[in-house]
């Protein structure tokens, strides 16, 4: 079977391939967090998946968005978002979407796929002020339950001898939420959430769910722009002092490197980046000001009155994990404020931090240049110039101690079809920032240099090429390398668009990597991936990928693996059902391990990353039920050949099969 699918799917990928769907770009976006293999890219992009799919639902009147609101529309590039603001300052309100034909830097791909986050409101109604009573009266509730659940037995779960299992809770995870929405006005929410192996109840939880979250925004209620109350995340030029929401890696695509948003409300699942208190946003002309405060508890591992490391995974399942839960307070405070003439924006940022145990890192060489302290304070400063044809953006960044951390990016457009960005940054080895989020090897903003170039370039309609390198060095060991290191990494991808029912993509990308100290300690991996869709019908799209990868360590350890898969998606306007599903075969050692973005249900974020040997399948499907319902569910199964057991400690299956069952329902009201 394995050898006939093979053959297949090589007939496959020589005839069909990849037409660009409504939702490629974002797909590319995703798919370009999960090759990075980066666990912070994988966490921030569920954390925003819910974000995305809000503005999808209810779209924002594009005359009514500034910059920061359109910064974070995943797809838009600074260059775009700077050509949509100027055409605007030059021509008044856009009337149609169909004006935006006139923006060079907008092909009609970019159109329709804006048209998906953005409306045009040319009356008068949703620009008058609303009474109180109309705006919590008015808006659109739901609420959505998501559950998950492993079906396989997993060893935490098994009882010993004494009929007690490791993990007191049972093996669903569950996540539910409460939203109200009125347009952009009035929003507020609930999200109570427990992991599989939690328990839920009133003994030690004395409120049932493990974790909850809530908020309140109102916006342009006269001077202040935005109000937020409960939870919410902060987020400052390009992330080096205050980094929240999505990270998308070293992609081409949207506006990953731009100075994004200020404030923004939290509802996610992820139990750590976020802040709880209140955070406001006054507008004055071109001055923006927001200012925001934070007391939250978080978990760490402590001893006594000192802290070592914060605890990330959100997982309170034992006595251990329980024991780290809610035990350190957390208490943030800044300001920022914003400024805006012409073609020019600055900003400038200040925040305090503070912890109730005074934090001290562990006594090994990687965090040497880490210090020890309970307080301190952060100053930054961002700035950006828009042209016709140049955005130029940036951001500088110092800590307490006076190290200094700084980033610089340049997006040009000296071709219509062509566009070019340059980047260089330099983090000091003991900037310290414990809520940086910021581009880079590691994402944290600390001992690193480096300097990055990318292109994208459309030289005929039926090709177009995105292309990037990165060269990087790490001067000291740190906390995610133990010695010092240097490397360089690149991606080559290029499309071509054969007609409106066939396209192919090849993609190829590279990274070597060379510990310092040690000279023969080089590390070289990297993959080809081609990857064809044939549509034969508006509702029917066929993906066809083969992947190969490798890893190269020093001069003798050599390894490969491919992957190859097959994607269905069916949709038909007529039927209000959608069907998603795949067939992969993989062989792949986990140093050459292969990560590949895959279609999930709503408000869930998954890439897995394939190896050893062996096949994956999953289903998704979803329907309409009513107006007012949608219940998504999807089952998926991993199945090995080449072992009989299933991971190792307390998530290890007997067997060479694991099988996931998940289901979203959502009701409108």
């Amino acid at each position: 079977m394995r050898q006939s699918f093979l053959i297949l799917s090589f007939i496959l990928l020589t005839i069909n391939v990849l037409a660009q769907n409504d939702g490629s770009i974002i797909d590319e976006v995703l798919t370009d967090a999960a090759e990075s293999g980066d666990e912070e890219s994988e966490e921030t992009a569920e954390m925003d998946c819910e974000y995305i799919e809000s503005i999808t639902d209810s779209k924002i009147d594009i005359n009514t968005l500034n910059i920061n609101d359109l910064q974070s529309i995943p797809i838009l590039n600074a260059i775009q978002i700077g050509d949509i603001l100027e055409y605007r300052r030059k021509y008044g309100d856009i009337v149609s979407l169909g004006e935006l034909k006139a923006i060079a830097s907008l092909t009609p791909e970019n159109i329709m796929q804006i048209s998906r986050y953005v409306t045009v409101d040319n009356s008068t109604t949703n620009r008058r002020q609303y009474t109180v009573r109309e705006s919590l009266s008015k808006g659109r509730h739901y609420i959505s339950t998501f559950n998950k659940m492993v079906l396989e037995r997993q060893a935490a779960y098994i009882p010993d001898s004494s009929g007690n299992t490791k993990y007191d809770g049972n093996r669903l995870k569950w996540c539910l939420k409460y939203r109200y929405k009125f347009q952009d006005r009035v929003s507020w929410g609930i999200t109570a959430e427990k992991d599989a192996g939690e328990r839920i109840g009133f003994g030690d939880y004395k409120y049932g769910f493990d974790y909850y979250s809530i908020f309140l925004k109102i916006r342009q209620l006269g001077i202040i722009d935005q109000l937020i109350l409960g939870d919410y995340t902060v987020r400052f030029g390009q992330g080096l002092m205050l980094g929240g929401g999505f990270s998308m890696g070293k992609s081409m695509n949207g506006s990953n490197y731009n100075n994004c948003y200020q404030i923004r409300e939290y509802g996610s699942v992820n139990e750590n980046r976020y802040y709880r208190g209140a955070a406001a946003t006054v507008k004055a002309g071109r001055v923006s000001m927001t200012a925001f405060g934070s007391a939250n508890l978080v978990d760490a591992s402590c001893e006594g009155a000192e802290f070592h490391s914060f605890r990330t995974d959100g997982y309170h399942r034992t006595t251990r994990e329980i024991a780290n839960k809610d035990n350190l307070r957390e208490t943030i405070g800044g300001i920022i404020t914003e400024c805006r003439l012409g073609k020019f924006q600055i900003g400038a940022a200040a925040y305090y931090y503070g912890y109730d145990k005074t934090f001290v890192p562990r006594l090994q060489l990687r965090y040497a240049n880490m210090r020890s302290e309970k307080e301190g304070v952060g100053a930054s400063v961002c700035y950006r110039y828009d042209s016709r044809k140049a955005s130029m953006y940036g951001e500088t960044a110092v800590d307490k101690c006076g190290n200094i951390s700084t980033i610089n990016t340049a997006d040009l457009r000296p071709a219509e079809n062509f566009r070019l960005r340059v980047l260089h940054r330099h983090y000091s080895e003991k900037y310290q920032a414990f809520k940086a989020l910021s581009f880079g090897q590691t994402s944290r903003a600390n001992n690193e240099d480096g300097v990055y170039a990318g292109i994208a370039a459309e030289p005929c309609k039926w090709l177009s090429v995105d292309g990037w390198t990165d060269i990087f060095k790490l001067p000291w060991a740190g906390a995610y390398n133990k010695l010092p290191a240097s490397g360089n990494e690149a991606m080559l991808q290029c499309k071509f668009r054969i007609n409106r029912r066939y396209n192919l993509t090849i993609r190829l990308k590279h990274k070597e990597r060379h510990n310092s100290d040690v000279d023969d300690d080089i590390t070289k991996t990297g993959y080809l991936k081609v990857s064809g869709v044939y549509k034969p019908s508006d509702f029917l799209t066929l993906t066809t990928t083969a992947q190969w990868s490798r890893c190269i360590t020093g001069e003798d350890g050599k390894e490969h693996g491919y992957m190859i898969y097959e994607d269905i998606r069916w949709s038909a306007k007529s039927v209000p059902l959608t069907i998603s599903a795949r067939y992969a075969l993989f062989s792949a050692p986990y140093s050459a391990r292969i990560y590949a973005y895959e279609n999930d249900v709503s408000g869930a974020f998954s890439s897995p990353g394939y190896f050893y040997e062996g096949q994956r399948v999953y289903i998704v499907a979803g329907c309409k039920i009513g107006k007012q319902a949608t219940l998504q569910l999807k089952i998926s199964q991993w199945q090995y050949f080449d072992r009989q057991s299933i991971s190792s400690g307390d998530s290890k299956i007997d067997g060479n099969h694991k099988t996931e069952l998940c289901m979203f329902f959502k009701y409108n009201f």
